[in-house]
């Protein structure tokens, strides 16, 4: 038995298409982006909000980041994402893929590619550590989250995928804590609760929900393959973030911080 970082998101979203007999931008905008209010939260952009599209950038060997400007660089007209040469991503303009009625809206990708704001995404991660209720109005049923929230790999441990620097197991769809008060490279350290969940994006976004100490945790970053220059991003942030509360904040090294 090994784990196998796949496809399963994106099967899982061509379910939905088939069991609704919608499209999976029609499928995200009824159940959560719109009973949410997430506004800016689609799989493609409108004309008039280009200006708003964030450009990403990479880290070369050097640690030197460089952003391509419009219609400029090996990737002009590429769209975020494509990467094409170090250092290099393409320019938001009217060529992106992300457009509205381009590619991507055309034919979205359950597992990625989904576009949206701070604000709209602390909406969804503040739904997820609410068990699923916003403002006495029910998103997503409360049993499903606690499936999302099990553990899943404990037949072979966490330590066997490249998931562990990260959460301690792995759930349906998100990393999860699976033991509070254990200090570690996880977000949240020794002060995250069990049940905690999250996952993050390949342009150092990220999120994590906490319903047990009720917090909230949401990067956004603009910065593909991060990792490489700034591994402890994602910890050190959430343990700031946890340090705010110092009636549950853990060290994990004999008690609160």
């Amino acid at each position: 038995t090994r784990f196998q970082y796949g496809a399963s998101t994106d099967v899982m979203g061509r379910v939905l298409e088939c069991l609704t007999g919608k499209g999976l931008g029609e499928v995200v905008q009824d159940y959560i982006s719109g009973p949410l209010g997430m506004g800016d939260t689609a799989f493609g952009i409108p004309a008039e909000k280009l200006s708003r599209f964030s450009t990403c950038s990479t880290v070369p060997g050097a640690g030197i980041i460089t952003v391509a400007k419009a219609g400029e660089g090996p990737d002009a007209g590429a769209g975020p994402g494509f990467v094409r040469a170090p250092g290099h991503i393409a320019a938001v303009d009217e060529t992106t893929p992300w457009l509205a009625g381009a590619r991507q809206e055309k034919c979205p990708s359950a597992g990625g590619g989904l576009l949206s704001t701070l604000q709209d995404y602390s909406k969804f991660a503040e739904m997820v550590t609410a068990n699923g209720e916003v403002d006495g109005k029910r998103i997503l049923p409360a049993e499903a989250l606690d499936m999302m929230r099990e553990e899943q790999l404990a037949i072979i441990g966490a330590e066997r995928t490249n998931l562990s620097a990260f959460f301690q197991g792995v759930g349906l769809g998100v990393s999860v804590v699976t033991k509070s008060g254990v200090k570690g490279t996880y977000p949240g350290g020794a002060t995250a609760g069990v049940g905690t969940g999250g996952w993050g994006g390949a342009a150092q976004t990220f999120y994590f929900a906490d319903p047990k100490n009720h917090v909230t945790f949401v990067l956004m970053g603009q910065l593909l393959n991060y990792s490489a220059s700034i591994p402890a991003l994602r910890a050190e942030f959430s343990e700031m973030v946890y340090q705010c509360f110092p009636d549950i904040y853990q060290t994990g090294e004999g008690g609160g911080g």
